[in-house]
């Protein structure tokens, strides 16, 4: 095999007559190389950029999150982890303020679907904002293929959730909804479903901020 790549000779062949035949070897010598260094190089981003997704979605899958306030700081900062960036709320919602899914009900293991043993809701108010107050539905939603059903997924109601004047992050127990343990050899697209939370905070624009929402095993 030919280690010198076609698109090297076509440029060696257009340098001018007049020019160095060492100028020619060198380039012969030296773009070869150059250009496995850039391949190692892509190779390299692509793999690390690829693992960065990979452990970022192990914490935050990419569900979707809907932000009914029309905040200017975006919902996703209340999925990230990171308790220094925060969601500060807009306008009110109609109903809600707003409605993010947070993780799948089981996870593939051996081949089969195994249920997630969830115990804790977290939610981390923002540090220098006044206490804030929400009324919450943990729900269930079926996890459908979209591609194939042109529906909207059922959705089933876990627990209603309402919590007064928090000013340090706050835990809440939700491990009796999720104490039952299974394993499923096929996809159930109801009974393994995606745990979604709709929320509304009792607080005028600027003044409900939440750094941070997740559940927990």
């Amino acid at each position: 095999m030919n280690p010198v790549p076609p698109v090297i000779p076509i440029f060696i062949d257009s340098i001018p007559p007049e020019c160095s035949t060492g100028i020619k070897n060198f380039m012969k010598q030296v773009l070869p190389i150059l250009f496995c260094i850039l391949a190692i190089v892509l190779n390299w981003f692509i793999y690390s950029s690829t693992t960065e997704k990979i452990n970022r979605y192990k914490h935050t899958p990419p569900f979707p999150a809907y932000d009914y306030t029309l905040s200017t700081t975006g919902i996703f900062p209340l999925l990230d982890g990171d308790h220094t960036t925060y969601w500060m709320k807009g306008r009110d919602g109609a109903e809600w303020d707003f409605d993010i899914e947070l993780r799948f009900s089981h996870v593939l293991k051996n081949d089969q679907y195994q249920s997630i043993p969830y115990t804790e809701l977290s939610i981390v108010p923002c540090e220098g904002y006044p206490p804030i107050s929400i009324n919450m539905e943990l729900v269930k939603r079926e996890g459908i293929n979209v591609d194939k059903e042109l529906r909207l997924p059922k959705e089933e109601l876990i627990e209603k959730i309402n919590i007064r004047d928090i000013k340090e992050p706050f835990i809440y127990d939700i491990s009796k909804h999720f104490s039952k343990t299974e394993s499923k050899y096929e996809y159930d697209g109801f009974n393994m479903y995606i745990i979604a939370l709709k929320a509304r905070l009792l607080a005028v624009q600027g003044k409900a901020c939440i750094a941070d929402i997740e559940i927990r095993e």
